[in-house]
């Protein structure tokens, strides 16, 4: 059964409770999962934030957090809400990776183009299990470029 089938009525049912409490806490079922990868997603950046820019290892990191979150991104691929879920990742990178006003646009351009890297790489990872967690890192570090790389590169070269 694909997840956008699901009622509301059905997950009640399931989860032991009545449909207001369910939409005192969403409006819909996909809010589930959007709000669920929006708590990741956050946890994530949190980390990175944290970390001194000299330890960052963004594709580390990164492949390390894919593996953790496997069901949800399992949940996301089979509930065909990765739109949804590309455009919080793309949201939630901004603060990351914010240069000015100025470049809003170009910023949502390559946050969102490195948000469907990344959800594309956790697909095809998820299709290849037996890979070891070293060469997935080094395959993400070459196939899903840095938003910052990027920024710092086209920034730099225009002075």
């Amino acid at each position: 059964m694909r997840f956008d089938s699901i009622t509301v009525t059905q997950l009640c049912k399931e989860a032991g409770i009545v449909r207001q409490t369910f939409y005192r806490h969403y409006n819909n079922q996909l809010e589930i999962l959007e709000n669920h990868l929006a708590g990741i997603a956050n946890d994530f950046l949190t980390l990175i934030d944290k970390m001194p820019v000299s330890v960052v290892n963004l594709p580390q990191t990164v492949v390390q957090e894919l593996k953790n979150n496997q069901t949800l991104f399992e949940m996301i691929y089979w509930a065909h809400a990765e739109e949804a879920a590309i455009t919080v990742l793309a949201s939630d990178m901004m603060r990351v990776t914010f240069i000015d006003d100025r470049q809003n646009d170009f910023q949502g351009f390559v946050n969102e183009i490195v948000a469907r890297n990344v959800f594309n790489f956790s697909r095809v990872m998820l299709k290849y299990p037996t890979i070891d967690t070293k060469m997935l890192v080094k395959l993400y570090s070459l196939m899903v470029p840095n938003p910052q790389d990027i920024f710092q590169h086209l920034f730099s070269s225009e002075h």
